[in-house]
């Protein structure tokens, strides 16, 4: 369980012309745990951030800007982790996705 982000930094450019990938997302035992994603949009309205684990179909969330880039969104999902190491990747292949700060993986 913890925090996995670049070191105070969002990372921007996801979707039509990048996309985010964390490696060796490491879980002792394997299941079901909580992804909660913070995000920063200074827009409010909806934007589609997929996420892919472990290489499997992609799965489009709606997550709402907060209006500011002061302001961080949080979304909560549950993923399968595999014990050992993981892949999460975020994408958009269409349009621009909001930034992501940072996330974080916890037991349900």
């Amino acid at each position: 369980m913890g925090d996995i982000g670049p070191e105070g930094h969002r990372v921007n450019d996801i979707g039509s012309r990048g996309t985010l990938q964390f490696n060796n997302v490491r879980e002792k035992s394997a299941g079901t745990y909580t992804l909660t994603i913070y995000y920063l949009d200074r827009g409010n309205g909806i934007r589609i951030l997929y996420i892919s684990v472990n290489g499997g179909p992609a799965k489009a969330l709606q997550v709402r800007g907060p209006g500011t880039w002061n302001l961080i969104g949080t979304i909560s999902i549950p993923v399968s982790l595999n014990a050992g190491n993981n892949t999460i990747e975020f994408s958009n292949p269409l349009i621009r996705a909001p930034d992501i700060d940072r996330i974080v993986i916890s037991p349900i």
